[in-house]
């Protein structure tokens, strides 16, 4: 089902369960949303939110949901969402979640529509700005630029809990796809493709030679993976969730350049297959009184293969295999029911082979891109039931997680990022 047919359906749903008072009392629903207004800058190096180093505010979202239970251990729940991050979003309403649960025993559940991906213990939080006091996930484990992969998918799976002694062990199972044709992720793939294009067309006498990336149509050719979290004890949680996607990437772009002084404009068409071998992310969280300690770790295996058509000639890719890796640890005190403070590291790896850059440096880059280390402390603050702020400051080491497309003056390895974002919810 497409995007378009599935946000047509909700909205019509929303409509229909915001009439009829009977209809109403029959399902009970519950309605929650927010809107919230953010501000980041950065000391030097440009975020995909636009001129960051210059203080952006293009960073918001607003979401409404609802859930209905019709049935003893039936549920139906959706959230809308719009939001902006610069390029991302640009306040286009989209269906965030639709899903259905059934939940026949405890020990077995079936969820289906379009359903969050249990990645890591915080992913399906990223959408929920109340239930977490950072602005930011860490992007070790939850890096902003693959959020479109990991927030949800459309198919189904199995989840249940079963009792261990004193204890509860979690688990699911699912299998789906996630629609990826309008996603920044697809976007900056074919983007970064392009312009590495246009950068080796120099050997053929053109010069000033740019990308621009066309609009991508995504193939989803595998989605699936699983969670098993064991709780053995009161506030003590342990999991471990992976996944594995092969995704196809086709675009008709161009380049635009100049060949003895006239201009030219060059159709290229590419085509990407990225395919995770494995994406896993092992995850502890301890929390005792107004204390709550996390650390995560991911590793993956990623593979990636292209193939592009110029007038000059195919290309054929060797396939690129990296090992990304990254890892947190986070802790936050709840200072009674207003304040929470809170702290995390996070580093993070292009290729867990190449921690210290060497690639990059034989190639004559930076070695800086291969990593980011990212010191933050942040604060929560709640003056209203239904109003918080929240701000924090970033001390980053490394621009793994800046493209160099966005800051043509170059790359800072040492930049700091301050945010600020209020959030009003019902």
């Amino acid at each position: 089902m497409s995007e378009r047919t599935l946000r047509t359906a909700v909205l019509v749903a929303l409509a229909a369960g915001s009439s009829g008072l009977g209809a109403q009392e029959a399902l009970n629903p519950t309605w929650h949303g927010y809107v919230s207004q953010g501000f980041v800058d950065t000391s030097d190096n440009d975020l995909y939110y636009g001129d960051t180093s210059e203080g952006t505010f293009e960073y918001n979202e607003a979401a409404l949901n609802v859930s209905v239970e019709p049935l003893r251990r039936l549920r139906f729940g959706a959230q809308i969402m719009a939001r902006e991050k610069g390029f991302e979003g640009n306040h286009h309403v989209a269906l965030d979640w639709a899903t259905g649960d059934y939940r026949a025993q405890d020990w077995l559940g079936v969820r289906f529509g379009r359903v969050k991906v249990p990645f890591g213990l915080y992913g399906v939080l990223r959408d929920t700005d109340v239930s977490r006091p950072e602005v930011k996930l860490p992007e070790g484990v939850y890096p902003e630029t693959l959020a479109d992969v990991g927030r949800a998918y459309d198919g189904g799976g199995l989840y249940g809990t079963l009792p261990i002694g004193g204890g509860a062990v979690d688990y699911e199972a699912f299998i789906g796809s996630v629609d990826l044709d309008e996603s920044f992720v697809t976007y900056q793939l074919v983007r970064t493709t392009v312009a590495g294009l246009a950068g080796g067309l120099g050997a053929s006498g053109l010069t000033g030679a740019q990308g621009v990336p066309g609009e991508a149509n995504t193939e989803m050719r595998a989605f699936y993976g699983g969670a098993l979290e064991v709780r053995p004890a009161r506030g003590l949680r342990l999991k471990l969730t992976g996944l594995k996607t092969k995704l196809d990437v086709t675009a008709d772009s161009h380049i635009d350049a100049s060949l003895q002084g006239l201009p030219v404009s060059l159709p290229v068409r590419t085509e990407t297959r990225i395919e995770y071998d494995y994406y896993v992310i092992g995850s502890v969280e301890l929390a005792r009184g107004p204390w709550r300690v996390t650390a995560e770790y991911t590793w993956q295996k990623l593979r990636n293969t292209l193939r592009a058509e110029l007038p000059t000639g195919l290309i054929l890719a060797p396939t690129i295999v990296t090992k990304p890796a990254g890892w947190y640890a986070q802790a936050v005190y709840r200072a009674g029911e207003r304040w929470q403070l809170g702290a995390y590291y996070t580093e993070s790896w292009s290729d867990s082979d190449d921690k210290d850059g060497a690639r990059f440096s034989a190639v004559g880059a930076d070695p800086a891109q291969a990593w980011d280390k990212d010191f933050t402390v942040h604060v929560r603050f709640d003056p209203l039931p239904n109003l918080l702020v929240k701000a924090e400051y970033h001390a980053i080491d490394g621009t793994f997680r800046v493209d160099p497309l966005d800051n043509p003056q170059g790359l800072s390895p040492n930049w700091h990022t301050f945010v600020i974002k209020a959030t009003c919810h019902f």
